[in-house]
């Protein structure tokens, strides 16, 4: 039974559903350790990140408790860390943190501008990693061993500027958290951490 005192909030990658089984397997094991989840639907289209941290924040507000957990995968993680300063969520869990801030962006490729688009590529330049403020959060960061370079070395990158944060290597993984050793090694350090 969920309690009303510890909410979790999930942030889906770009253009991923929610309903993914990834997320249906950490929102069980998330209800299972008593947390009411919040499965937040970002309008993705024609947005840009400012417009997601926006809707974001406004849902994290309306139904934030006395213990909150945010965990963000991907663009998700990018949303939840740029938001945790401002939040500060009891809870920061980063997987495959995206590495699309401005000081990522002089590496990307015109296949990866186009990709991404014009309108977010230009708000992008707006989020420098090394000017975010202190998270207080207990911040643990997932990394998949087969993720890109680019994933390897923001989300390394991130853990070295969080203190006190933790590095979680999955075995295998890739960059999907539908992969089973991906949403299973969530699910094991969830238990671990909250029961």
């Amino acid at each position: 039974m969920a309690n009303e005192d510890k909410h979790a909030f999930l942030l889906a990658g770009f253009h991923e559903k929610i309903n993914n089984p990834g997320y249906r397997h950490i929102g069980k094991q998330l209800r299972k350790l008593g947390f009411k989840v919040h499965f937040l639907n970002i309008h993705w289209n024609h947005k840009t990140m400012s417009d997601y941290i926006a809707q974001f924040d406004a849902a994290y507000i309306k139904h934030q408790a006395r213990v909150n957990l945010v965990l963000g995968f991907s663009f998700g993680a990018m949303i939840a860390y740029l938001s945790a300063t401002k939040l500060q969520p009891n809870y920061l869990f980063l997987c495959s943190l995206s590495p699309y801030f401005r000081e990522d962006l002089s590496g990307l490729t015109k296949a990866d501008r186009l990709a991404i688009g014009r309108k977010r590529y230009v708000d992008f330049h707006k989020y420098s990693f090394n000017s975010v403020n202190r998270i207080d959060s207990r911040c643990i960061l997932f990394l998949g061993e087969k993720e890109i370079p680019e994933v390897k070395l923001r989300v390394n990158a991130a853990h070295a500027a969080l203190p006190g944060s933790e590095l979680v290597i999955i075995e295998k993984g890739k960059h999907s958290i539908n992969q089973q050793e991906y949403f299973n090694t969530i699910n094991n350090k969830l238990a671990k951490l909250l029961l």
